[in-house]
């Protein structure tokens, strides 16, 4: 930010950039569930759904879940695919609203590889999640030196 001063009168610039995550740049859920982007991968190679052509933006370690308790973030997931319905239970009323949208009861979906066009050997639990990159960007931290020998 910059701020000038014309003569009594005061005035704050902000300068914005927008930037494309790169590697290295950290992102988080809404529930505290943080990541560093690890690997690009073109748009063509990445999995996608056989029934609705959907391809995720962001794949997630699903062993991240159980060990920091993020179920919240599943529960957002399957609400996202649909949002309204009657039934009392929770797991019914989920399971109720992706099966009335053509998906199966309990959100998982076969996928097909983006390479090689084959089908995944698994079920996997796909749907959309808000996730906000945080201020820790790759581009803000790299250093170098040009005084050292690289080659002792």
């Amino acid at each position: 930010m910059a701020t000038f001063f014309i003569s009594s009168r005061q005035a704050n610039i902000r300068f914005r950039r927008s930037m494309n995550p790169v590697i290295g740049d950290e992102f988080s859920s809404r529930h505290g569930q943080k990541g560093v982007y690890s690997q690009l991968w073109p748009n063509v190679d990445m999995p996608f759904s056989g029934v609705t052509g959907m391809r995720p933006d962001l794949i997630i370690n699903p062993h991240a879940f159980p060990s920091r308790m993020t179920i919240a973030m599943l529960l957002e997931s399957i609400a996202a695919k649909e949002s309204e319905s009657e039934s009392n239970s929770l797991v019914d009323e989920l399971g109720s609203m992706l099966t009335a949208c053509g998906f199966n009861h309990h959100g998982v979906e076969v996928l097909y590889s983006g390479v090689y066009e084959t089908e995944l050997t698994c079920e996997i639990f796909i749907g959309p999640i808000y996730y906000q990159r945080l201020r820790h960007m790759v581009s803000d931290k790299f250093q170098f030196d040009t005084i050292s020998n690289v080659w002792p």
